[in-house]
């Protein structure tokens, strides 16, 4: 497999070093159990996607890896497991590690053959208990030192990998666009009650027409009350949930799967269920005006609801 030769000028004088090739985001998403979350934090991963980076849906874990060189991002995105001992892939059993080498547990993940090679790779394990230390202290490792110990071995290397010490969430909001109050009301309650609509593919994977976008607008159509309401899907970075011992209280502190290796992790607080009325417009003001710009007034009158609804992992 080849791999990019990056070039390095390194000025001894100010102790600066400037790299040539721009590295990318490696995205790698897991189609084993509840869609859900998988599906919510897709949407997001695509929604922040800059030109060269690559996304995988399902299939080998191996398969995906293969895209990852010198100076890359790396996001897995799955189902955690066992409170961090290991995490579902692509339909195999749970993958306890990354690799055969030692400290990986029973069933490790197949990883590319130079995996061991790669430098300045930043890791992301996008899943519940990602960088929990499964037995606190004791001989089991966190998903986190795993990876990194495949890559590089007994010996400090420059890549780093992160993971969330709790259970996290998905978030997919919905915000409906109606013509009164009443029309909104309507609209939410059948999609609290159906929320079919969330376990399809997100809104913007290409080629999906059938989505969580319009599977949600065909709730709101048949939903009784809810005339011309329509439904706009967005994505969120990934929430924390609660950590095991604490009840939860307060906003999470820190959004994402980007979450501290030590206590407390990604914070207390579990991402509930809440939307926002952003107003009635029966004129054209400012907000209308910017709103007009998106094709979201109907009638002269705008009401929207923000919902975000707990896609837990």
């Amino acid at each position: 497999m080849k791999r990019t030769i990056r070039a390095w000028l390194c000025v001894a004088a100010t102790l600066s070093c400037i790299q040539s090739a721009a590295a990318k985001k490696v995205i790698c998403v897991s189609s084993e159990g509840d869609p859900v979350f998988l599906s919510a934090k897709e949407g997001w991963e695509r929604s922040q996607m800059a030109p060269g980076d690559v996304i995988s849906i399902g299939g080998a874990l191996k398969d995906c890896l293969e895209a990852v060189e010198n100076g890359d991002q790396l996001v897995i995105v799955a189902h955690g497991w066992d409170n961090g001992r290991g995490f579902r892939y692509g339909g195999a059993d749970p993958y306890t590690g990354f690799g055969s080498g030692p400290n990986q547990g029973g069933n490790p993940a197949p990883v590319p053959a130079d995996w061991g090679s790669l430098t300045g790779v930043s890791v992301t394990l996008c899943m519940c208990w990602g960088g929990r230390d499964p037995d606190e202290g004791g001989p089991a490792l966190p998903l986190t030192a795993k990876i990194l110990l495949a890559m590089n071995g007994t010996q400090p290397g420059s890549n780093q990998a992160t993971g969330p010490q709790t259970r996290i969430n998905g978030n997919a909001n919905w915000n409906l666009l109606a013509p009164n109050e009443d029309a909104a009301s309507a609209a939410e309650n059948c999609l609290r009650n159906n929320n079919s609509w969330a376990s399809k593919p997100p809104a913007n994977r290409p080629g999906a027409t059938d989505n969580q976008q319009t599977a949600a607008q065909a709730i709101v159509d048949a939903c009784p009350g809810a005339q011309n309401v329509t439904v706009q899907i967005k994505y969120g970075p990934a929430t924390p949930g609660a950590p095991e011992s604490a009840d939860g209280a307060g906003p999470p502190l820190i959004l994402g799967c980007e979450c501290p290796l030590t206590p407390p992790g990604c914070g207390f607080g579990v991402y509930a269920f809440e939307y926002q009325i952003l107003g009635a417009l029966p004129t054209l003001s400012a907000v209308g005006v910017a709103l007009l710009g998106l094709g979201l007034v109907s009638g002269g009158v705008l009401l929207v609801k923000r919902h975000r609804p707990n896609m837990p992992e």
